[in-house]
Parts: structure tokens; C-alpha cells; sequence
């Protein structure tokens, strides 16, 4: 019987553990999820506000950065790519459901974003599988400037 208990005492616990981070999501960013060949990588904003990132994607072998930013702070970000094929997608880890808040597909290569909350974007640059050139990579540039 007592195994029983101490069984259904940790499965509540671990339940009650499961809702509140379901509740307070906002303060604990998801993990993202990588596809093959990918790889993360923790980016921070220097203390001039000039972030510079840059590499090579190519069938989605590329460097998935991660960028922590603070409440009520906007960025403009700028993403260069050596092909028409490569573009650049911001999500908010805060919330894994919510669609990217920025694609360079539909919304341009430059975009002026605002923090709602201290959280982290997962800054994602790809090269697109179905690009005519499909055997060619992209070399890129993502600029991450903090401005007031």
C-alpha cells in the first residue's frame, strides 16, 4: 500500500509540476526544436547593441542561434544571404505554439521587432530545399541592432 501512495503522491506532484509550466510558459523558454543537421548555438547582445552572425546553410546544415532579449526593447535585424534562396525566420520561445514573428519570405530582409517580455528568439536562417540550384548552399549575414 505504501508504494501504491508514495506512486500516486509523485505522478500528482509531477502533474501539478506540468500544469504550472503549462501556466507560467512565458518565463520558461521551450527548447527548440533543431532539424537534422542543424546546430544551436547561444548568441548574446554585446554591450554596444551590434549583434553579427553569420555562416553557411545549405539542406538545412546551419547554425540556429538563440538570442535572449529583454522586455520592451525593439531590435531592427537586417539578414544578407549570398542567394535569393536563403531567408531568415525568428520564433519566440515563450511560445512554442505561436507562429514565427518574423519570416524573411513574407515580411522582407529587414525587420523592427519589439520584445513583449524578457524571452529568447530562436533565429533561424535556411536555404530553401526546393531552390532550383538545389546542390548550392548560401553564405549569410544576420545584423541584431538594439535600438531605443
Amino acid at each position: 500500500m505504501t508504494v501504491l501512495r508514495t506512486t500516486t503522491l509523485l505522478l500528482a506532484l509531477a502533474g501539478i509540476v506540468s500544469l504550472a509550466s503549462a501556466s507560467f510558459g512565458h518565463a520558461m523558454d521551450a527548447t527548440p526544436h533543431l532539424y537534422e543537421g542543424e546546430k544551436l548555438k547561444a548568441a548574446t547582445m554585446p554591450a554596444n547593441g551590434n549583434l553579427d552572425l553569420s555562416g553557411w546553410t545549405k539542406d538545412g546544415r546551419a547554425l540556429v542561434y538563440t538570442l535572449p532579449v529583454k522586455a520592451g526593447q525593439s531590435y531592427e535585424i537586417k539578414f544578407d544571404a549570398s542567394s535569393k534562396f536563403a531567408y531568415l525566420v525568428i520564433f519566440d520561445l515563450s511560445d512554442p505554439e505561436e507562429e514565427a514573428i518574423f519570416g524573411s519570405d513574407t515580411d522582407g530582409r529587414m525587420a523592427k521587432l519589439k520584445a513583449k517580455t524578457d524571452t529568447t528568439w530562436l533565429i533561424r536562417p535556411y536555404f530553401a530545399r526546393n531552390a532550383p540550384r538545389r546542390g548550392l548552399g548560401a553564405h549569410f549575414e544576420v545584423k541584431v541592432k538594439a535600438v531605443k
